[in-house]
């Protein structure tokens, strides 16, 4: 990404960046032990201007973990393992999809849906 892009990119967008480059604004970078070409460039794109807690923020797992942790438990109400798994829900009720046997038929994937919605919905 060009620095001036990533400059004018919003801040989630960074944060992105550098996630996946840990390299970028790293310990090399905290400890002044990059080569001066490559304190150039972090400099010019900002990153060298981040707080201690920007670069904590940026490096944090958290939010990845907490959706690992939410997806795990909704597998295992739903008694699912492996991926992709996908589920149905239908009002607060979950069901797994069976999805691999309709590989190819997006018609007959259609009609199980619809028969599973009209088979579980809430009485109104």
């Amino acid at each position: 990404m060009p620095s001036g892009r990533v400059r004018a990119a919003q801040a989630e967008e960074q944060l992105a960046l550098i996630r996946a480059h840990p390299e970028l604004a790293g310990r090399e970078a905290a400890a002044g032990t990059l080569t001066a070409d490559s304190t150039s460039e972090q400099g010019r794109l900002g990153f060298t201007a981040l707080t201690r807690a920007e670069f904590e923020a940026a490096h944090t797992l958290a939010p990845v973990d907490e959706h690992i942790d939410e997806t795990h438990r909704l597998m295992s109400l739903v008694g699912a393992q492996g991926f992709p798994t996908f589920v149905l829900q239908i009002g607060e009720d979950l069901y797994p999809v069976p999805h691999a046997r309709f590989a190819s038929q997006p018609a007959q994937f259609r009609d199980w849906l619809e028969a599973q919605v009209k088979a579980n919905a809430p009485a109104h």
